[in-house]
Formats: structure tokens, C-alpha cells, sequence
């Protein structure tokens, strides 16, 4: 997996502009037996289900992207069964209760550690939400633009942390700290705005155009009640353009300061969490990242290296044909591998025809939804 991030890292360009996402994905699974099993909440079903859960880190840079890392999560009923684990093949070192958080912090620590470099991390509300992820990533020296959930308290002035006088000589002296500025939710903020505080930004291309979004930003302090100093944030709020989309807003908090970058860059930041989701949908869709039967630890890991190395295969392929075929696909590579390994390449002239005929459609559209020959741009 780590030399799949170095590849990765190296073929993406410039590193300042690659963005590392977190997320988890969760597979279905029956019976107890396969690692880390156990009813947890499955995103992808969107409930409480029999599952195995990995956090996972990619690197993306526009419309590109890679799995480099991933973290098996073990359950409590894994973790405080020891006869259970080892018969899974789980280390002892691993036998200890880390949250999706702790294992999320683990894998930036290691990539950073391996000279893997990037602009910013990206991860959704379950991370943006806990003060502790956003302060260790910042501790670290590094950039992040997270999506936080509609509850977030943010502070819109300095709350300036104190600690009160005792109010007597008698009894305990105050230890807690206290602030006179009452805190308020993400979406209270959001209710005291109006159009005009929103400015127009291209989100990312899509495949009828650009994503356009309205986009708002603000500086804006978080405090987590025990630490001598506040933490300023920028807020983003991201809605759609068109009046039925109005409803689906987007929080999020970054540590880049509001005067370091525009409305436009910040609404890009953001977006590009969008990739990792997308590196799922090819990988369980293209490349097997589900397609396993394995009930040991080291195996599940093998199996998702594996998949990395798929990913970057991928990435080398399109980087190697990126002038003669830019809409080159991951399916497009797939199934052209399918038949020079399985058929000795007998119907390749076929496949090749066929994705002709696709890329020819795509072009179409292209042409029509992006008048400026904007497509094809970094």
C-alpha cells in the first residue's frame, strides 16, 4: 500500500493541489466469523447491518484519484475477545478499542511519515464534527477543509477563554475555563443570511457541466471548553443553484484562514471530497474492492492492497493515453484486460470499437455542455 500511495502521489502532479480524503466504506456480511464483523451502521445501506468497516485515505487532483491506505475497524466484541481475534489472526498490537477517528489519524500520521505529500485533508461530518481530528491535523502543520454536521457550534466573535475569580477565599479556587460569548449552531447562522452574502463558484465538472454552487464564507472560532485558546476557522456553507436544490446545504469548517484563498477555491477545496466516494464506486464496481471471501485479518488486507495497485494501474494507463484517449475509463481498461488475459486478446479490436462508439457520445456532450473547451483544463 505504500508504495501504491508513492505512485499515486508522484502521478497526480502537483502534490499542493492533491487533496488526501478520508472516509469509511462497510461491506455486507453474514455469519461471525470474517474480522471485524458484527452489526454496525453500514453507510452504504444507510442502517444498522451485519458488516465488516474500513477507514480508508486516497489522494485526488482534479478528476483523478487513488486509494492509498486503509484500517480495518474492530468493534468492541472483537476487541475485548481475545480467543476471538487470534483465531482471526488479528496482532496483539492491534487488540486495542480505536475509534474511526484514531485509525483515520493513524493513516495521515503514516503517510506523512513516508514523504507522501499533499495540500489539504479532506473527510466528512463524522470527522469534521470531532475537535480533537481537526486540532491533531492542524498540530501536524497541515491544511484541512472538512464537512461538519448542521448542529456545529462556532463562535462569530473571539470568545476569549478565562478563568473566573473565586468568589471567596474559602473552598475550591475556579479550574474551568468560561467565556461570555454564547456559542451558535451552523445552521442558526445559516437562517440570519441573505442571497447577497452567498457568491456564484464553479464546484467541479460534471458530466452536463460545471457543478455550480453559491457559496458563502466567514471567519468564524471553535472551542472545545478545556483548551487556553480558541481555535480559529473558516466557515464554508455551500448551496445548490437551482431552487429545488436549495434545500441540500453543505457545512463545512478549514483551518485556512479566510484572506488566504477565494470563494471559488474554498467551494473547490471542499468538493473534492467527492472523489474518495467516487474511488469506492470503482473499486467495488470495476476493480473487486467487495468481491472478496476471506475471514483473516492479513488477507483482508491483501485483498485491499491489491486493489490499490488495480487503482494505480489505472492511473498509469490513463496518465500513458491521456492525449491520444482522454475519456479512457476505468471500465474502458477493465474490460480490454479482460480480454487480453481471458481471450488472448481474440475480440479486442470489438472492445476497442465499442468504447470508440462511447467516448464519441461523451464527446458530444462535452462539446455541448462545455462551450469553452474548458473540459479537458487542469
Amino acid at each position: 500500500m505504500q508504495k501504491a500511495a508513492e505512485k499515486c502521489n508522484q502521478r497526480l502532479g502537483d502534490w499542493r493541489q492533491q487533496s488526501l480524503g478520508i472516509d469509511e466504506s462497510s461491506n455486507r456480511k453474514a455469519g461471525k466469523y470474517s474480522v471485524g464483523v458484527g452489526p454496525q451502521y453500514n453507510g452504504n445501506l444507510g442502517k444498522v447491518e451485519n458488516s465488516q468497516t474500513g477507514v480508508y485515505a486516497s489522494l485526488s487532483h482534479g478528476n483523478r484519484v487513488g486509494l492509498i491506505n486503509c484500517r480495518l475497524f474492530l468493534p468492541d466484541d472483537w476487541i475485548n475477545n481475545a480467543a476471538r481475534c487470534k483465531k482471526a489472526g488479528v496482532p496483539k498490537a492491534v487488540m486495542v478499542k480505536k475509534t474511526k477517528i484514531d485509525l483515520a489519524l493513524d493513516m495521515i500520521r503514516e503517510n506523512i511519515d513516508a514523504g507522501i505529500q499533499f495540500g489539504w485533508v479532506n473527510a466528512d461530518g463524522l470527522y469534521g464534527n470531532s475537535y480533537h481530528f481537526c486540532s491533531s491535523i492542524e498540530d501536524m502543520g497541515k491544511d484541512f477543509v472538512v464537512d461538519i454536521h448542521k448542529d456545529q457550534r462556532i463562535y462569530l466573535s473571539n470568545p476569549q477563554p478565562y478563568l473566573p475569580e473565586a468568589i471567596s477565599q474559602k473552598g475550591r479556587k475556579p479550574s474551568r475555563l468560561k467565556t461570555d460569548e454564547p456559542p451558535v449552531m451552523v445552521e442558526d447562522y445559516l437562517q440570519t443570511l441573505k442571497n447577497s452574502h452567498f457568491n456564484q463558484v464553479k464546484l467541479r465538472k460534471g458530466t452536463k457541466g460545471w457543478v455550480m454552487s453559491r457559496v458563502h464564507i466567514a471567519k468564524v472560532w471553535v472551542w472545545d471548553g478545556r483548551e487556553a485558546t480558541v481555535r480559529e476557522r473558516t466557515l464554508i456553507i455551500r448551496k445548490g443553484i437551482k431552487s429545488k436544490k436549495d434545500g441540500h446545504v453543505k457545512f463545512a469548517l478549514s483551518n485556512i484562514k479566510k484572506e488566504e484563498k477565494t470563494a471559488q477555491q474554498f467551494a473547490f477545496m471542499q468538493g473534492q471530497r467527492f472523489w474518495i466516494e467516487r474511488a469506492f464506486e470503482d473499486g467495488k464496481g470495476e476493480l473487486g474492492m467487495a468481491d472478496y471471501q476471506v475471514r483473516k485479518y492479513n488477507a483482508w488486507y491483501h485483498h485491499q492492497a491489491l486493489v490499490m495497485i488495480a487503482m494505480d494501474y489505472i492511473n498509469e494507463t490513463k496518465n500513458q493515453h491521456k492525449e491520444s484517449i482522454p475519456l479512457l475509463s476505468v471500465r474502458d481498461v477493465r474490460l480490454q484486460l479482460i480480454d487480453l488475459l481471458k481471450n488472448q486478446g481474440v475480440e479486442i479490436e470489438k472492445e476497442i470499437d465499442q468504447m470508440t462508439v462511447r467516448h464519441k457520445q461523451r464527446k458530444y456532450d462535452i462539446d455541448r455542455y462545455y462551450p469553452d473547451n474548458d473540459y479537458f483544463q487542469e
